[in-house]
């Protein structure tokens, strides 16, 4: 299976505090995202699949079916499970 990548033109830049960085970063290493994930991830890989889970959860209309496939970060989280 091919390695999806993302060429990433544009960035987020986020202003947190060192405990809340932290926090972030235990999450990234329990064995409950491991699982949900397929494996560790990358502290990009996981606040993209926080955010696409919380979008799908909670305001699904914004993901329309016909764009799932060429959206590169939804391709990059489903690989995840996947090629683990």
């Amino acid at each position: 299976m091919t390695k999806n990548t993302i060429e990433n033109f544009n960035q987020i830049n986020l202003n947190l505090s060192e405990p809340f960085l932290n926090y972030i970063d235990r999450a990234r290493m329990l064995p409950i995202t491991k699982e949900k994930f397929g494996k560790n991830p990358t502290q990009d890989q996981f606040l993209k699949g926080v955010i696409y889970y919380w979008i799908k959860k909670h305001a699904s209309e914004v993901l329309l079916d016909h764009l799932n496939d060429s959206i590169p970060e939804i391709l990059e989280h489903k690989a995840l499970k996947t090629n683990s």
